[in-house]
């Protein structure tokens, strides 16, 4: 797919389909579907998905990637990214290595079709 490509392009009738994020990233700011392997847990995330975003560039001049992950100790939501991760003692390098996702799909809009 080229740079110039739009999702909507891609995905006849509309219907979401699943980039590979390494090769076609979502725009800045867009809240995305994203999945990665590394985080299907049996009982918190079975799918392996969450919602999440591409910020711009803040460390090391990289773009960064924030979703919500299901954090059991407190039993809620939290925020992950590089920006929170890299220096941050209580994660390793697992979770720096899984910020990203390996696919991303447009969220679909709400369509009350009676």
């Amino acid at each position: 797919m080229d740079k110039n490509t739009t999702v909507k392009e891609m995905t006849p009738n509309s219907q979401p389909v699943w980039i590979n994020y390494k090769e076609h990233k979502p725009p800045y700011g867009e809240e995305v579907l994203a999945y990665h392997h590394l985080w299907i847990d049996e009982d918190f995330n079975p799918k392996g998905t969450r919602i999440g975003f591409r910020s711009e560039p803040v460390i090391d001049k990289e773009d960064d990637f924030t979703s919500a992950y299901w954090w059991d100790y407190q039993d809620c939501y939290m925020t992950i990214s590089k920006a929170e991760v890299k220096d941050n003692p209580s994660f390793d390098q697992h979770h720096l290595e899984c910020i990203e996702p390996e696919y991303w799909m447009e969220i679909p809009k709400f369509s009350n079709n009676k």
